[in-house]
């Protein structure tokens, strides 16, 4: 499939993007040898899923919800940040533990297990991973090398995903719009969300090759294969199964729209098997409501709102050490002018009746998305609240899973119409990567 999308996209790059594309290949890369061990939100988590996999039977990483006890006595073994100091005895961050990841932790002691939180999600990324992990025992064989290892693929899905969107999304929408889209892409968040072991970069990738078969007239064989794999790499995929399921009915392909949305529930069949009520921590049996006024539950959900914006482009790893407040004020200023210039857009289009371009969903398609990631959103913004107290506890990251079709549904206006846009982008990153290293340096020296 991937060989069929990059030779349709037989125009070269331009220097530009290509330069670019180098910047952030080795942005991320760098990123994942820098970050201390375990200071990825909820990396030994994910990665304790992908070694339960890897070490014992497929039957365990399906229905266990421990922590291996070498990864606990590895988290102990390092210093770490606060959230993880409160379950492992753990030395905090003192300007030490950059690039700790290369080494394996002197700590000989092994840990009592814990429950793994993260034993909740859907199991194909950890499968895979742990199948990775057990083929290449010989040289991954500690917790942090495993780690590396899972940091590692990560990046090389982020890239092989952009190695072939970005050609089409040059060819189609132009070299302006590929810029802008990399230019996003290395933001210190865009580095925090994707170059760490979770499975969201899996969840990019699956995003590119779904929104790629979308704009070269999907099979519907091919549809139905990547709507079933998406929420079993993540339940966050479900706003991109409602973006490709509305988009086929639209086009009249009712069969492979209906087909592909029931395929895509294939999840909750698997995930009700495995039993709900062992230690997911947003699995169906905690849904419910939070005793707030009106007036409570209001300032609380505006706080996750400003949380999760604020935090795309800087979360801070593990630590959450803060962006300066001016950064976050530049910020939304550029979103705002990226949103109002696509609003002008859209409303122009729609008096000329302009044709939608072949590459781009339409306008119903993306608000079907749109609508899923407010219910999650909303869901799962409630459910903190319920499950530990408080309100603001969601992160950005969730963003960048998305953003392959973010840039392609909302973003072309801002390369097209505003080329200042792009230099203001621009320094904005620089200046971002350059205080977030100074924060980072600062806590985790180098």
């Amino acid at each position: 499939m991937i060989r069929t999308l990059v030779a349709k996209s037989n125009l070269p790059p331009s220097g530009r993007v290509l330069v670019l594309f180098g910047l952030l290949a080795g942005r991320l890369l760098f990123h994942a040898l820098y970050v201390p061990a375990y200071e990825g939100p909820d990396e030994p988590f994910h990665l304790g899923r992908a070694v339960v996999f890897a070490d014992e039977s497929w039957r365990s990483g399906l229905e266990g919800d421990r922590l291996p006890g070498a990864i606990a006595a590895s988290i102990s073994g390092h210093p770490c940040c606060a959230a993880l100091s409160q379950a492992f005895p753990c030395a905090p961050f003192g300007g030490n533990g950059a690039f700790n990841i290369l080494s394996k932790s002197s700590n000989a002691r092994r840990e009592n297990t814990v429950v793994n939180y993260e034993a909740h999600q859907p199991p194909l990324f950890y499968a895979l991973a742990g199948t990775l992990l057990r083929t290449t025992r010989a040289v991954f064989s500690s917790p942090e090398s495993r780690l590396l290892a899972l940091r590692l693929v990560s990046v090389l899905l982020v890239l092989t995903a952009l190695a072939f969107q970005i050609r089409s999304l040059a060819r189609d929408r132009g070299e302006a719009f590929a810029a802008v889209f990399l230019l996003f892409l290395l933001l210190p968040g865009a580095s925090e969300a994707l170059a760490r072991g979770s499975n969201d970069a899996a969840l990019f990738l699956w995003t590119a090759l779904v929104i790629e078969r979308m704009a070269h007239g999907a099979r519907t064989r091919d549809m139905l294969l990547l709507l079933t794999l998406g929420p079993l790499l993540k339940l966050t995929a479900f706003p991109i199964v409602a973006v490709a399921t509305t988009a086929l009915w639209l086009k009249r392909r009712r069969v492979a729209a209906a087909a592909g949305a029931l395929a895509s529930l294939s999840v909750i069949g698997l995930q009700a098997l495995r039993g709900w009520s062992w230690g997911g921590t947003y699995e169906l049996n905690q849904l419910g409501w939070v005793p707030d006024s009106i007036r409570s539950f209001a300032v609380g959900l505006v706080r996750s709102i400003y949380t999760f914006v604020k935090t795309v482009f800087w979360l801070g790893e593990w630590s959450f050490f803060r962006a300066p407040l001016i950064l976050n004020l530049m910020w939304f200023v550029l979103l705002s002018v990226a949103a109002a210039s696509e609003i002008r857009r859209r409303r122009e289009e729609a008096r000329v009746a302009a044709p939608v371009p072949s590459e781009s969903l339409s306008g119903r398609a993306n608000a079907a998305g749109v609508l899923f990631v407010v219910g999650g959103f909303l869901t799962m913004a409630v459910l903190n609240r319920k499950l530990f107290g408080q309100w603001g506890g969601l992160g950005g990251w969730y963003a960048w899973g998305w953003a392959p079709w973010l840039a392609v549904s909302f973003g072309p206006s801002v390369a097209d119409r505003l080329p200042r846009f792009q230099l203001a982008l621009g320094l904005f990153v620089l200046l971002a990567n350059v205080l977030w290293f100074r924060s980072a340096v600062a806590l985790y020296g180098i």
